[in-house]
């Protein structure tokens, strides 16, 4: 993508959808997006067709389908009636094999690439907090950690920076979050106890280093968009981050759950790149 194009379609307010087709850059090493092509789609869904063999044309139209469908999804074009998918000639019947094939790649391949040094802002995406900024300036739990709630957006980014960071915790990879701003600044997302009644358990930011084991998560992409961030190790693992019960009439605690409905999907952002409401409305600068 030409940088003058990029801009002119980021001032127009253009949604950006990301395809990654090239493997490798000139010098062999594998391809990653930098510089200003990695600040605009760093956290975005993106769409695989590095594996793709152009001769192998129902798994480009696959590929396709499920491009345009995002991209209607970010329109909220409706396609239950009007999008009908590429039709493919049928392939030739294989001969049969001894032992069974493999199962199919995802059409959708959704990875969660981390900008090395950006500041992001989590936000909630549906359910009771939709539109609410995860932030680690909350109650306090002790001296070592506090709770953690999502809020509307506060314009001086108290406690609403983050920054994620990639990890490998007993040889599986991973990613830390860590507070940026804010009384906390420097804490790291965690769950661990604090189990409610009904099993889900209270998310916190905690001195660090603590258990690694327990500042340690996954970010998965979601059909819907956007992402779940699930606990990936210890305790609670497999449990997603959710914001559905009350702390005030404005703001939700932060859990991890079972639930995988609308509660558990998030939005993330490199801070600063605006809504368009935002783009009317700047916030004034942070100060550290």
């Amino acid at each position: 993508m030409c940088y003058h194009v990029a801009m002119l379609l980021m001032a127009s307010l253009f949604q950006i959808t990301p395809c990654m087709v090239q493997t490798t850059k000139s010098d062999g090493n594998p391809y990653r997006a930098s510089g200003w092509l990695g600040v605009i789609t760093a956290g975005k869904l993106w769409t695989d067709f590095r594996d793709v063999d152009e001769n192998e044309q129902s798994t480009v139209a696959e590929r396709s389908n499920a491009l345009i469908l995002e991209i209607a999804k970010k329109l909220n074009i409706d396609t239950r009636g009007g999008f009908k998918p590429a039709q493919t000639k049928p392939a030739p019947p294989k001969p049969a094999k001894s032992k069974p094939s493999p199962a199919p790649a995802p059409i959708l391949s959704v990875i969660f690439d981390v900008e090395a040094g950006a500041e992001y802002e989590i936000v909630k995406r549906d359910g009771p907090a939709h539109g609410q900024y995860l932030t680690s300036s909350s109650d306090k739990r002790n001296n070592g950690s506090y709770w953690v709630h999502t809020q509307p957006c506060n314009i001086t980014d108290e406690g609403q920076r983050w920054q994620i960071l990639n990890t490998n915790v007993g040889g599986k990879m991973g990613f830390k979050i860590k507070a940026l701003c804010g009384e906390n600044k420097g804490r790291m997302l965690v769950a661990h106890s604090n189990t409610r009644s009904n099993g889900d358990c209270r998310v916190l930011v905690h001195n660090t280093p603590h258990r690694e084991t327990d500042e340690t998560w996954l970010i998965k992409g979601s059909e819907q968009g956007g992402y779940a961030i699930v606990k990936s190790q210890d305790r609670h693992a497999g449990k997603t981050l959710i914001a559905d019960v009350g702390r005030n009439d404005q703001t939700k605690w932060v859990d991890v759950s079972e639930n995988s409905g609308a509660e558990a999907i998030w939005d993330i952002r490199i801070a600063g790149v605006f809504t368009p409401i935002e783009q009317a409305f700047p916030r004034p600068p942070r100060v550290s």
